[in-house]
This record gives C-alpha cells, structure tokens and sequence, in this order.
C-alpha cells in the first residue's frame, strides 16, 4: 500500500517515520493553556456556565444534554427514599444529627435546571407522607439554579403549580459558588449563612464540585458539607 501526499508515492515504511516525526513534534510543542486549578476557576466551568445561561431549558428540550438517566420516576423514588431514610437516622433517640418534625425541614436542591427531577422528586415525597415519620407541611423543597432563564421556566409550569401553592416548593436564583444567601421566591424568606445551623439542611447535588458559600466550617458537624450523590447514600441510608 502506497501513500500519495500530492504527485509524490510513499511506501508504508516510508511514511512511518514521518507521522512519527510529526506526532512527536505536536507532542513537543504543546503548550499549557491553563495548570491546575479548582474547577470553579478554569476555563471550562466559565464556557460550561455560559452555556446553561445561554440555553436554559433548551439544553434539555433540545436533547443536546442528556438528562433521562438522573430525571425520572425511578430516581425521584430513591431520592426520596434516601431522605426518608435521612430523616428516621435524625429522628432516632441519641442522633449526632438532629432534626424537629414541628420545625421546617429544607432540602435545596442545586441546579435544579429543567425541573423535571424536582417534580418527580416531590412526587414520591407525596406517595410516600403516609409511612414518613416527618410532616410532609413542613418540608420545604427549594429548587435553585443560577440563570434566571431556569428559574423563570419554574415559575411559570403547570405540573409545578400545586406544589409552588401549597408551601412545599419555593424556588430561587442562587450561585452556589458566589452567593451566600438565598432569597425564596413564593415565602420572600432568605437563608443566610447565620441562620443555618438553626435549620434543618439537606442537601441534593449532582456534582460535588460547589465549595458551597452556605456551609460555614461552625455547623460542619451538623450540616451535610455539600455531598456528592454518593456521599449522600453513604450518610443517609439507615444503618
């Protein structure tokens, strides 16, 4: 087999040493275009957050992101078991964790994007009130994101409607790297950081990758430091 760059014919073995020579000079001469640094700072988390805020909801719509794997039935039901189980380990006599079923329970979830794992998310929470030892009125479910394209998609859905009048959703624009407060939409109330070890706190994230502004190192010992989902199952499940 002969290779043809323009009139000239290569054998193989001739054009062997060449692609070696080149690879070998791309490989020399590359160059760093950022060292490592947290993923909040470097380049792509800045193009990745100017997409969604470019897109919103069409990032899904559109099916240029998939999203079917983390948003449907099935994992509404585990997550909401996995709170149900969060909430018999605090409910426990001589819990390190705590929580008082007459007092609000928030569970923020961060870039809650589409909406559509939130929605099934509280639908579970409502199949499953009658065997939660946790008053389904006092739980206050927070969907956040950072764009304001999401969160005006919220306000505005049907399927979320009942659930935004009832009490047991708010939403809010938050950046979970920047901010340190979160102002709810529906109630007007804002979360601030001196306010939160008196709250009960539960945490839903895909990616652990948010040094979450909300978490001050005083309540680390009673506060979920932000989990990843896995960190969540591990601390949530009952033993």
């Amino acid at each position: 087999m002969s290779l043809k760059p323009g009139n000239a014919v290569l054998s193989r073995s001739d054009a062997e040493p060449i692609v070696k020579d080149v690879k070998d000079l791309a490989l020399n001469e590359r160059c760093v275009l950022e060292d490592f640094v947290p993923c909040r700072d470097c380049h792509l988390w800045k193009l990745m957050m100017s997409f969604y805020d470019r897109k919103g909801v069409d990032s899904w719509s559109q099916g240029i992101v998939p999203h079917f794997i983390t948003s449907n039935t099935f994992i509404g039901k585990s997550y909401a078991k996995v709170l149900q189980g969060f909430l018999e380990d605090c409910l426990r006599p001589g819990a390190k964790m705590k929580v008082d079923p007459e007092e609000p329970l928030y569970i923020i979830e961060l870039g809650a994007g589409s909406g559509k794992f939130t929605f099934f998310m509280l639908k579970a929470l409502e199949e499953m009130q009658a065997t939660c030892n946790f008053p389904l009125r006092n739980i206050k479910y927070i969907m956040t994101d950072f764009t304001e394209a999401n969160f005006e998609f919220w306000r505005t859905q049907p399927a979320l409607a009942p659930y935004f009048e009832r009490g047991l959703l708010d939403a809010a624009i938050f950046d979970a790297v920047n901010d340190t407060e979160i102002k709810l939409w529906k109630s007007g109330k804002v979360l601030k950081v001196s306010t939160l070890p008196c709250l009960g706190v539960f945490w839903l994230a895909c990616l652990g990758v948010w040094p979450c502004t909300l978490c001050p190192a005083s309540c680390a010992n009673t506060l979920p430091p932000l989990p990843t989902t896995a960190s969540l199952l591990h601390c949530s499940l009952p033993k």
